[in-house]
């Protein structure tokens, strides 16, 4: 396209230019010029206005697919623009939603701290509801452990008299005065 402008510029040039220079009438003498313009040759210029006319056919091609690459362009940014507002609704939608789905978190496992429940996407919660269970577990087992190694009688202590038989006498008077 650019070297059929381009041969479009040089004819127009040659066509409008060329006749009007003066053209010396001795080859011998650089001194001399003629003031008589160079007329324009008759064969040449047909094919320069067919050149002429084939350049703005081209012209007028491009210039219609500018048009429609424009008009093509104004639909890509309408429809840029209509994608950006409802992506914005989504987020919105997405935000209630994964707000909602850790309210359920925390309603069904009541047993767990809505602290360690965190996370700004589904798979998030679903992970630290994972490690938030499995710290909770760790918990209960360590408690059973411990409740298990303390010995608490069952029922109330025992009545009687406390056994005094590894005390020395001072400690035997000693108890006996405190407990009365």
């Amino acid at each position: 396209m650019f070297k059929k402008l381009k041969s479009l510029v040089i004819a127009v040039f040659m066509a409008a230019v060329v006749p009007t220079l003066r053209i010396p009438e001795n080859d011998n003498s650089h001194d001399s010029h003629s003031d008589q313009p160079v007329p324009p040759a008759s064969e040449p210029q047909l094919p320069l206005e067919q050149k002429i006319k084939e350049m703005e056919g081209v012209l007028a091609e491009k210039e219609a697919e500018a048009t429609r690459a424009k008009e093509r362009v104004a639909g890509l940014e309408k429809t840029a623009g209509e994608n950006v507002t409802r992506l914005g609704e989504l987020d919105a939608s997405l935000k209630k939603t994964v707000t909602g789905y850790k309210a359920l978190i925390l309603q069904s496992n009541p047993e767990i701290l809505p602290e360690l429940i965190a996370g700004e996407t589904m798979e998030a919660l679903d992970n630290s509801l994972a490690k938030a269970k499995e710290l909770t577990n760790r918990i209960k087992e360590n408690l059973k452990l411990q409740v298990s190694s303390l010995k608490i009688p069952a029922g109330a202590p025992a009545r009687g008299r406390e056994d005094n038989s590894g005390l020395s006498a001072t400690e035997k008077i000693r108890r006996g005065l405190t407990n009365k």
